[in-house]
């Protein structure tokens, strides 16, 4: 926008100084050529008749009538010479107009760019200061009965009406212990048998300190080593959506 500017700026400034050199030299001289010569024409032609020629003798229409002839070309000189004259200032316009457009253009990018980082930005202390940040606080898993058992914890921001919900196929939400602004404890029942590795989809809601409803949706990766040795199973954020 600032380069738009400065080619703006300075496209002005040079037109308009050489608008300024630029004075009509031709026409001014054609102008005063012309009416020299058909103003000492009359007194040419008094010297060259002598006696015999007299201005007693020309009435007014044929002086009107030489006025009229000696200026008509004069003003048609100075008609070219506006009609030129305005076709530049035209041409300036239009080259103005169009630097004009592009300024504008670039600062409604900018704007929108500008708006959209400040958006992004306060996406980010919305998060910082409103939003929990859940981990996996206990997992208990007991092949032989199908069940699971998980505690979630909430290691950041106080959230308001907590719930879970079993996304992935083949398990149910057996029973939720406990579940507020610190802790979700809830228990998995497995209708298949679990593989070695499997995933747990959930989806849990919950209010913000500031009021908005949201759903986040996690995975929880989990899989079982050699000699029923469980590593670490790991909780992700897939998707979280704002809906109120």
């Amino acid at each position: 926008m600032a380069i738009i500017k400065t080619e703006y700026e300075t496209l002005s400034t040079k037109e308009k100084t050489k608008q300024t050199r630029e004075s009509p030299v031709i026409v001014w001289i054609l102008t005063i050529m012309w009416l020299f010569v058909w103003t000492m024409f009359p007194f040419i032609i008094y010297i060259i008749n002598g006696a015999s020629f007299s201005f007693k003798d020309i009435d007014f229409n044929e002086v009107g009538d030489y006025l009229a002839g000696v200026a008509a070309p004069v003003a048609f000189f100075w008609l070219v010479y506006g009609y030129y004259q305005q076709g530049k200032e035209l041409k300036l316009n239009n080259k103005t107009l169009s630097l004009q457009y592009e300024e504008l253009r670039h600062s409604v990018s900018a704007q929108q760019d500008q708006a959209a980082s400040m958006k992004e930005q306060l996406s980010i202390v919305v998060r910082e200061k409103f939003y929990p940040k859940f981990k996996i606080k206990k997992f208990n898993y007991l092949k032989d009965e199908a069940y699971i058992g998980i505690v979630i914890e909430n290691v950041s921001n106080e959230v308001y009406s907590t719930n879970i919900e079993v996304l992935s196929d083949g398990m149910i939400l057996a029973n939720t212990i406990d579940s507020n602004v610190k802790y979700i404890d809830f228990e998995i029942q497995t209708i298949d048998d679990i593989q070695k590795q499997f995933k747990i989809l959930l989806k849990i809601d919950f209010i913000l300190e500031i009021g908005h409803s949201v759903e986040e949706f996690y995975e929880i990766n989990y899989s079982t080593l050699k000699h029923n040795v469980f590593n670490e199973p790991i909780l992700e954020k897939s998707k979280q959506e704002v809906i109120g």
